[in-house]
């Protein structure tokens, strides 16, 4: 990747990081949330792409916490949004799913309000019964 297009994409992630979408309505959330998709997703490591570590490690948490807040949102507002863009991470390689399955009406199975207000905790191991 070119020099340039490393700027080009930073500067894309930063930008939607400042926007003020606390006020936002439904329609400019779902394409807020499409933009911070789409950044994250290029922030992500590939096999393919040489990572810049330093801003991928400083980037790629407030990508990630922004995004899972606006999904959040946007589903509380009445909003499709998948499952999977509520994840912590968000699917790889083959098994990126793209834009229009996250979030919108081609949704496959969009998130219910209870779903995505619920925060994933670890497993906890079970107890054997004595």
């Amino acid at each position: 990747m070119a020099h340039s297009d490393e700027q080009a994409h930073l500067h894309f992630a930063l930008t939607r990081l400042k926007v003020s979408w606390r006020a936002l309505e439904r329609p400019e959330l779902e394409v807020l949330l499409r933009h911070l998709l789409m950044a994250e997703h290029r922030c992500t490591l590939h096999r393919n792409v040489v990572p810049e570590r330093p801003t991928n490690r400083w980037l790629l948490p407030r990508l990630r916490r922004r995004r899972q807040t606006v999904a959040r949102r946007l589903v509380a507002r009445g909003g499709r949004v998948s499952p999977l863009a509520l994840k912590h991470a968000l699917p790889r390689g083959s098994d990126w799913p793209g834009l229009a399955a996250l979030v919108g009406r081609q949704v496959w199975a969009p998130a219910d309000r209870r779903s995505a207000q619920r925060i994933p905790r670890p497993m906890e191991p079970q107890r054997l019964a004595a």
